[in-house]
């Protein structure tokens, strides 16, 4: 959970492994405020050694927006195709059944 904290995609479902794994709500609060502290941290530091220049290394991550939104779309096309094709399949009833 420390870790999964600083990691950009990670850190927004960090909480379901934790809740799968039933982890203490007290380890998880102070794990996640370590990280948390940690990754704001490194923020403020990159964002003052930066300064006025931020725009240049803004403009050259330019094309990972690019490539993180192609992902995004791709994964809700492939969710929305996914999710029709198993509407489409008849349901056995039998199988529903639990004994």
């Amino acid at each position: 959970m420390l870790f999964g904290r600083v990691v950009p995609f990670v850190r927004a479902f960090v909480s379901l492994p934790a809740g799968i794994a039933r982890m203490g709500i007290g380890r998880f609060v102070v794990l996640t405020t370590i990280g948390s502290a940690v990754w704001v941290v490194a923020l403020a530091f990159a964002g003052h050694a930066l300064g006025s220049e931020w725009k240049s290394v803004r403009h050259a991550f330019e094309y990972v927006d690019y490539a993180i939104l192609a992902v995004i779309v791709v994964g809700v096309v492939y969710a929305v195709i996914h999710r029709r094709r198993g509407r489409r399949a008849p349901r056995d009833p039998a199988v529903d059944v639990v004994e």
